[in-house]
This record gives structure tokens, C-alpha cells and sequence, in this order.
């Protein structure tokens, strides 16, 4: 098997396959063809996309194979950072971070001593009843605070995330396969039997 690449560009793009028998004469061949998603754009912008697959058996082409692709939207540029938390594009191209927005809770953590705790605002007595994070809480004088730090919005968006995905395929019979995308579902753990949906 041998390979061919167009070695003048970079980043290279597989060009071709072909297959050998042992005496070095050519069985089949498989030629690809690209164009671009965003064409025209900065390079920042623009993606290859394999367009036709053309297989050849004997010298004798057979195709081609041809590839549709969901191009209602345009992607982003390469280092956008508009992803749900799967990767997938949503279209918030005001992130600033990949990360999520997360709030944390703060305050103190009681430092034991001989007689109870030595942290100012802390009741040692309903400190020896707690039994687990509410209700420990509960034993200051003043609660905890929370604190948030900024992030991306990664709530996703199917008609963004499918941006670019394979919708088609035609075959050399003239046959074709349409394929159709959704999102994931998943469990927030935050409750019984709550589903979200979100992602690719």
C-alpha cells in the first residue's frame, strides 16, 4: 500500500491510496477530493472537508462517492473557545474561557483544640450533634459566603453543534444515506430521575 500527499502545502492533505500485489502492480487506487468550510476566510477559519471519494479497480473508475456535510451555521475560528462542554460549537463567541462559570462555597474551617474549636463564630455545642454538611453549617454564627468565577457559557446548541457534521452520502449507484444528529441526554445528579441535555 502506498500513499500520496501533497508535500508543497502544510498542513499536508491525503491525496491518494493505492493498493499493490506483491509484484508491484497496482489493484486499486482510492483519489480524494477537498474543498474548504468558511472558503475564502483566513486560515484561522477555514476547515478541509472531503468532498468526493473516487476508487479506481483495474484503471476503471468507480464513483464517485460523494459527501454532504450540515452548513446552515459557520464554524468559528480554530481557537474559539464558543464549546459546549463536549467541544462542540454553540456559538458563544463572547467566551472568554473554556472553562464553565463555577461558584464555590467559602469559609472557615474550625480548627479542633482541646475544648471544641477555637474559630471565632463557631458553637461547640451544636458542633457535637452535626451530622453532616447542612447542618454543620449551620453551627456559625455567620454562613458561609460563595464566591464565582467567570467562565464560558457552555450550554449547548444542536443547530450549532451539528455545524459541519456529515449529512449525506451519495453512492456511485446514485443511492444516498442521510445521517441526523442529536444531543446527549445525562443524568445531573441532582435529583431523581432529572435529565439534561446537552453536548453533540
Amino acid at each position: 500500500m502506498a500513499t500520496g500527499y501533497n508535500a508543497d502545502q502544510n498542513p499536508q492533505k491525503l491525496q491518494h491510496i493505492v493498493l499493490k500485489d506483491a509484484q508491484g502492480n497496482v489493484k486499486r487506487q482510492f483519489v480524494f477530493d477537498y474543498d474548504y468550510f468558511n472558503a475564502g476566510q483566513t486560515v484561522a477559519e477555514t476547515r478541509l472537508k472531503l468532498t468526493r471519494l473516487i476508487e479506481y479497480n483495474g484503471g476503471v473508475a468507480k464513483g464517485p462517492y460523494q459527501f454532504a456535510y450540515e452548513e446552515t451555521n459557520s464554524l468559528p475560528a480554530k481557537e474559539s473557545k464558543a464549546t459546549d462542554y463536549w467541544g462542540y460549537f454553540n456559538n458563544q463567541l463572547t467566551n472568554s474561557s473554556l472553562l464553565p462559570e463555577q461558584t464555590f462555597d467559602e469559609f472557615t474551617i474550625p480548627i479542633p483544640v482541646e475544648d471544641g474549636f477555637n474559630t471565632t463564630g463557631w458553637d461547640n455545642a451544636c458542633a457535637q450533634t452535626c451530622t453532616d454538611y447542612a447542618s454543620c453549617n449551620a453551627c456559625w454564627d455567620v454562613p458561609f459566603t460563595s464566591e464565582t468565577y467567570p467562565g464560558g457559557i457552555k450550554t449547548a446548541d444542536l443547530a450549532f453543534a451539528q455545524t459541519a457534521t456529515l449529512n449525506q452520502i451519495t453512492y456511485p449507484t446514485g443511492g444516498t444515506v442521510d445521517y441526523s444528529y442529536e444531543l446527549h441526554d445525562f443524568s445531573a445528579g441532582t435529583s431523581i430521575g432529572e435529565t439534561i441535555t446537552q453536548g453533540g
